[in-house]
């Protein structure tokens, strides 16, 4: 295990992690599970090839990830799978509105994560 100072992560993919703590003397240990979910705050799908879809990033390497997606009042939007990991905005032929939406990610293992994203035209 390779210890250190900083509370910040980076580089890595999401998916499931141990992180080891110890005090600097080394002397007392913890550790504890945690669960890394990437994804974009915000979309703007307007076509012009940047930010124009909302997906859970790196989702095709968790094959069974489950996202639902939802309006502000709880109305069920979309449901992004395997073979449809990306939401383009629009809900039956129609163009959804700019405004806050939410989602509920189930893992494989049951894990669920819950968060929210703008959608912006």
């Amino acid at each position: 295990v390779n210890f250190q100072q900083s509370n910040v992560f980076s580089g890595l993919l999401p998916g499931f992690y141990t992180v080891y703590i110890q005090n600097l003397y080394r002397c007392d240990g913890d550790s504890t599970e945690v669960y890394l979910l990437n994804h974009p705050h915000f979309f703007t799908p307007n076509g012009d090839g940047s930010h124009d879809y909302w997906h859970v990033m790196f989702a095709l390497l968790e094959p069974k990830l489950k996202v639902h997606i939802f309006d502000r009042y709880g109305k069920f939007i979309k449901k992004l799978i395997v073979n449809n990991t990306v939401w383009d905005g629009i809900n039956n032929g129609e163009r959804l509105p700019a405004t806050d939406y939410w989602f509920k990610v189930i893992r494989e293992n049951g894990k669920v994560h819950l968060g929210h994203f703008a959608l912006k035209r």
